[in-house]
């Protein structure tokens, strides 16, 4: 059985008492296994690095940390303090960002990072701004021709003193303010209005003459409790179909009758937010998708295209993964979990979780059969010998999505997931693509595991010549970012309109 390793971070910033700005930040991480278990008084490595753009951009700064885990998980370590591989962390220009932390991290002490989490300093810390105050001397000089031109520009002390001043010791000077009632009212006023409804007697004539003057506070219970305590003794009312009318009904109606609609694209089907669907006569035959030639599907049979656009990334997809009935309801949804692949395959069978097993590898892209590949044995693919071309593009080998459809890459994925609300499997679901926890197929004995517990998805990515990446989430915020496994093992595919 494969770990996987998950780490848990906070960064945070080191002050110190003097003036100058401190040259370092401080960074903590509790780390887990697969289990959840902490790995506790453990030396584990730790390569920092600032990225300065995008989460794809240039490192202007790399440091690398070996450290011992305490006996809670918990390893700290300050970053601008380690070895440096790139840069200089004390002259990092803050104000030219925005800037993204990439933490890697071998959980058994070395250099083979396995953990990678990039996150955005959404605010650079408020010393390290402060460093780029230290060079400003002398005045600064106002060339924004707008402010030279606006009253702004008068405004003095003695302009902010007569403001604070005007309800005491400023007089008045505006003739529309003199000439208007504003002019007259008084402390005397505001207490009376505020009183208006205990101690203040009223004495309008048009107010005690109107059926206003007799509502009291026994009025307001009643209308308040009108829908529990209060007995309706209207004839008109009771007599009717409302009086019937209860919280049930209100649900149905609701359930049955308040829906989303869309149309295909093609005009042909007319989709409904509960899952139902109705065929438009006469052309329902050319929205039927089209998968690649040779194509096996499940007992689900071919999956429909809905597509689904996120209006963050610009991205469109299809609205539920492969060989799901249905877009999900929930994370734990299990008709929207969908099929199993393993990376590089096509629609040949194998992605049916019920499919039939074999240990024996294949030299062909494309196996003249549809079981599940086992294997034990490095490089843990279930082609020998392997091929990097598989999954590439809307035109790759073996691609299994449907036509105008591939696989997305990693930079996709991690656009995906930086859009969410929160790093965890609500913030997966939360989002447009409604991401479902389906767990995987362990390419060791072809077993599925973690069904509503974690969420894996293939990208088209390659990494080290020998896996593939791919986006990992649970339930536990915090545990959601791209990382790489072997290609023998079996996770869902959402593809992307190309």
């Amino acid at each position: 059985m494969k770990k996987f390793y998950s780490a848990i971070a906070a960064l945070l910033l080191t002050v110190n008492i003097w003036a100058q700005a401190p040259q370092k930040m401080s960074y903590q991480a509790v780390i887990r296994n697969v289990s959840n278990t902490l790995l506790v008084n453990q030396s584990v490595g730790i390569r920092i690095s600032i990225i300065q753009g995008t989460i794809f951009g240039a490192s202007v700064y790399v440091e690398t940390h070996t450290s011992t885990t305490n006996a809670n998980g918990l390893i700290s370590i300050e970053i601008g303090s380690g070895d440096i591989l790139n840069g200089n962390f004390n002259t990092i220009n803050w104000t030219n960002g925005p800037y993204f932390v990439k933490t890697e991290t071998d959980p058994t002490g070395g250099s083979n990072y396995t953990i990678v989490g990039t996150n955005q300093l959404l605010s650079v810390p408020y010393a390290l701004h402060a460093k780029t105050a230290e060079s400003i001397s002398g005045g600064l000089n106002e060339t924004d021709p707008l402010f030279y031109s606006s009253v702004a520009k008068s405004i003095n002390a003695n302009d902010t003193v007569r403001w604070n001043n005007k309800l005491n010791g400023y007089t008045e000077t505006d003739p529309s303010f003199n000439n208007s009632l504003a002019k007259n009212i008084t402390a005397n006023d505001t207490s009376r209005w505020n009183n208006k409804l205990s101690n203040y007697t009223e004495t309008d004539p048009s107010f005690n003459n109107s059926l206003a003057k007799s509502i009291n506070s026994n009025d307001t219970s009643r209308w308040n409790g009108k829908l529990s305590s209060y007995t309706e003794t209207d004839p008109t009312f009771n007599s009717s179909l409302a009086k019937n009318i209860n919280p049930i009904d209100t649900a149905k109606w609701n359930d049955n009758h308040l829906q989303q609609f869309r149309v295909s694209t093609l005009g042909d089907t007319l989709f409904m937010s509960r899952a139902n669907w109705v065929i438009i006569p006469g052309i329902s035959a050319a929205n039927q998708p089209t998968y690649p030639a040779g194509s096996v599907f499940c007992a689900s049979g071919q999956t429909q295209v809905v597509p689904v656009l996120n209006p963050i990334t610009g991205k469109t997809w299809m609205d539920r993964n492969l060989g799901a009935t249905r877009p999900a309801t929930s994370s734990l949804d299990t008709l929207a979990y969908g099929d199993l692949y393993q990376w590089g395959r096509r629609n040949d069978g194998h992605q049916c979780r019920n499919s039939t097993t074999t240990t024996t590898l294949s030299s062909i892209d494309q196996p003249s059969h549809g079981s599940f590949i086992l294997t034990n044995n490095s490089p843990n693919d279930w082609r020998i010998p392997q091929n990097a071309n598989l999954w590439q593009g809307v035109n790759g080998v073996n691609n299994p999505c449907p036509i105008g459809y591939r696989l997305p890459t990693e930079a996709e994925l991690e656009a995906e997931r930086l859009s969410w609300v929160s790093q965890d499997a609500a913030g997966a679901f939360a989002s447009p693509l409604k991401l479902t926890m389906a767990g995987r197929r362990l390419d060791s004995d072809g077993s599925i595991g973690y069904n509503g517990s974690f969420g894996w998805y293939w990208s088209s990515t390659i990494w080290g010549g020998t896996m593939s990446r791919y986006l990992r989430f649970v339930a536990a915020t915090g545990n959601a970012y791209v990382i790489h496994n072997n290609r023998a093992e079996a996770y869902t595919v959402r593809c992307i309109k190309h």
